[in-house]
């Protein structure tokens, strides 16, 4: 019976990691009138050639590709909020939701501010958002490695039990 328990262990286990090697993380932002979009895997590798569509109203209105760092970088010529989904060429599958941003006609593309944030100048470097975005990687990992590091002991102390049982 204990056989059968640690072999299940060992097998729920190792779905955990099977789990986050799947996820593929989408995130995207406006600067300057310009979707700039990034695609990246749990562990921050960028996703190379993935396939990223744009939808408004579930209605496809843009379809391409990211270059070898992970990034696109389109026009914004639609009001939001747009749905971005990055899709990888063996089933991995982010989405993101961009909202925030409207298109005016006359003027290109105008952020939506509060009453709050006009007397406010927010500028944001791209070197910024990569320090967040890496921050916030790191954060999700560390209950990832925890789980890999019991797995990896019990699949360790299974092996030894089964050997010394023998």
């Amino acid at each position: 019976m204990k056989r059968i328990t640690l072999i299940t262990l060992i097998f729920l286990f190792s779905l955990v990691s099977i789990s986050f090697a799947h996820k593929l993380n989408v995130f995207a932002y406006i600067e300057n009138g310009k979707i700039n979009i990034s695609s990246y895997f749990v562990d921050g590798t960028p996703c190379k050639n993935c396939t990223i569509t744009l939808y408004k109203n579930n209605k496809e209105i843009f379809r391409g590709k990211t270059n070898s760092e992970g990034e696109l970088l389109i026009e914004n010529k639609w009001n939001m909020p747009i749905k971005i989904t990055s899709e990888e060429s063996l089933g991995h599958k982010g989405e993101f939701v961009l909202e925030g941003e409207q298109v005016n006609e006359n003027k290109g593309s105008e952020a939506i501010h509060d009453n709050y944030s006009k007397d406010i100048n927010l500028s944001i470097s791209r070197k910024m958002i990569e320090d967040i975005v890496k921050a916030e990687i790191e954060k999700s990992l560390k209950p990832y490695k925890i789980y890999m590091g019991i797995a990896t002991l019990l699949g360790f102390f299974g092996i030894l039990m089964l050997f010394k049982k023998r």
